[in-house]
């Protein structure tokens, strides 16, 4: 059975398999919070919903290579949160993890899955997404998100959800690194915007429709 656990003022819950997730923080952590790989020989692998949410003096948030699984709302309303630093190969992102984290400018990370939806809505001043995104996008994932310019996705990534991007005004760029494709839903917004793709890929073949294709 899982057993929680209370370490710096960090609340744990503990497995049998000797992984734990944070589940809550009484602490307001101050500029920036680096979380434990290891804990009392557990190994740290996911922070649960709403854990650091609306903590307002915490400013950057590094994730070890441990850390596999961001839970919904977990950062929800960090207002001075303005950079945040994965370092496992394939992270996943739950609903409304970032959102409304207004300061919020720069994400690096290798490769992020997002479930749910909105979970990086309102961040107006995301800039700097260094990541490539699996699968696909949910809706409202990057509503808002006024100053993001660019977006790489990996494999056989499908866009389907025309909200994903809404109120994206900065936006000139989508990567796409494997094949990929679009809903008709959002052929306005990829027809105003570059679409970077292999040569061989199908998207390619969209330059002949009036689109704007880079190839990679």
């Amino acid at each position: 059975m899982a057993a929680p656990m209370i370490v710096d003022q960090m609340v744990y819950m503990t497995y049998p398999d000797k992984t734990a997730a944070i589940t809550e923080c009484w602490k307001n952590p101050v500029g920036t919070c680096a979380v434990p790989a290891q804990v009392n020989g557990y190994t740290v692998t996911k922070i649960l919903g709403g854990a650091f949410a609306s903590k307002n003096q915490l400013e950057e948030i590094i994730l070890p290579d441990t850390l596999q699984y961001v839970g919904a709302r977990a950062f929800q309303d960090c207002q001075y949160l303005h950079s945040v630093v994965a370092y496992k190969d394939t992270i996943f992102i739950q609903e409304d993890a970032f959102a409304n984290c207004q300061a919020l400018k720069t994400v690096n990370a290798n490769q992020i899955i997002l479930k749910g939806r909105g979970n990086f809505k309102n961040c107006q001043q995301l800039q700097h997404l260094a990541a490539t995104f699996l699968l696909d996008v949910p809706p409202d994932a990057f509503q808002n998100c006024e100053r993001l310019t660019s977006l790489t996705f990996q494999h056989s990534t499908i866009l389907r959800h025309e909200t994903s991007f809404q109120g994206c005004n900065s936006l000139i760029e989508m990567r796409f690194l494997g094949d990929g494709g679009f809903s008709d839903s959002l052929i306005p917004i990829m027809q105003n915007i570059t679409i970077a793709c292999p040569e061989n890929s199908v998207l390619a073949g969209l330059a002949y429709e009036g689109f704007q294709i880079k190839i990679i």
